[in-house]
C-alpha cells in the first residue's frame, strides 16, 4: 500500500510524463520550436533620447495595417540604460541578436530616430552590424551633430555636440558602410537637428520632407510611406 509521500510522488511522475509528451514527437524525441515564416526582414525600432518604445507606436500599426506582423516581424525596445550612445550600441547588439534567434532571419532591418541615429550607427561600426542589417533609416538624426542640444547635462545628449570626440569618430572614413542599405529623411523645419543638413549621411539615400517638427518625422504618413518603400 502506498503512503500519501508515494501518491505525491506518483502524481509529480504523471505531470512530468504529460509535460515531456507535449514537448516531444511520435518517437518520444524532443523538437525545437518551429521558427516563423517570414515575409519580411524583421524591424528593430530604436528611439532617441527622451523617447521609448512606444514613440513608434503609430508606425508600427501602420506596418501592421500594411502586412508585417507584430513581435516576429516587428519589434521595439526601450533602453534599460542610456548612459552613452556606446552603450546604447551595446543594447542594439542584444536586441538584433536575439530577433535572429527567435525569427531565423539572416537579416533585420533598423528605424531609428534622432539620437537613435547615432546608438546605431555605433553599433553597426563597432559590434559587425554591418553583417546582420540589410537597410537603416535614420528619421531626423543628428548624424553629424546639432548645435540645437544647449547645456544638456547627460553625456549621451553630449556626444551630440557637432565637434564632440564620438561624432568625430563615427564618421571617419566611410559614414555609410556597405553592405548595409541606408537612407535618412530630414525636415526643413526640424527643432531639433541643427543644421538640418545634419542628417544628410554621405553615399546614403537621403530624403528632404514636407515641414514639420522632429517628433512629427516618426507620425508622418507620407514620410511612412517613403520608409515602408525602401525597407520593403
Amino acid at each position: 500500500m502506498l503512503g500519501t509521500g508515494s501518491i505525491s510522488f506518483f502524481r509529480y511522475v504523471v505531470l512530468v510524463g504529460l509535460i515531456s509528451a507535449a514537448c516531444s514527437d511520435a518517437t518520444g524525441v524532443v523538437r525545437p520550436k518551429a521558427l516563423p515564416q517570414l515575409n519580411h526582414d524583421p524591424i528593430l525600432f530604436v528611439h532617441g533620447l527622451g523617447g521609448s518604445s512606444a514613440s513608434f507606436a503609430q508606425m508600427r500599426a501602420r506596418f501592421v495595417a500594411d502586412g508585417w506582423r507584430d513581435g516576429v516581424e516587428l519589434f521595439g525596445f526601450t533602453y534599460s540604460y542610456l548612459v552613452t550612445n556606446a552603450a546604447a550600441g551595446q543594447e542594439i547588439y542584444n536586441q538584433v541578436n536575439h530577433i535572429m534567434t527567435v525569427t531565423g532571419a539572416k537579416k533585420v532591418d533598423i528605424i531609428s530616430h534622432h539620437a537613435g541615429s547615432l546608438s546605431s550607427r555605433f553599433y553597426l561600426r563597432n559590434f559587425g552590424g554591418v553583417e546582420k542589417v540589410d537597410a537603416w533609416v535614420s528619421l531626423g538624426g543628428p548624424n553629424h551633430g546639432s548645435t540645437a542640444v544647449g547645456q544638456c547635462s547627460s553625456i549621451a545628449c553630449q556626444e551630440i555636440a557637432p565637434k564632440s570626440a564620438f561624432m568625430t569618430a563615427l564618421n571617419a572614413v566611410v559614414e555609410a558602410q556597405p553592405p548595409v542599405r541606408y537612407a535618412t529623411w530630414q525636415s526643413p523645419c526640424d527643432e531639433l537637428v541643427v543644421p538640418q543638413s545634419s542628417v544628410a549621411i554621405h553615399d546614403a539615400a537621403n530624403s528632404v520632407t514636407a515641414c514639420m517638427k522632429n517628433a512629427a518625422l516618426i507620425t508622418d504618413a507620407a514620410v511612412y510611406e517613403q520608409v515602408k518603400t525602401f525597407v520593403r
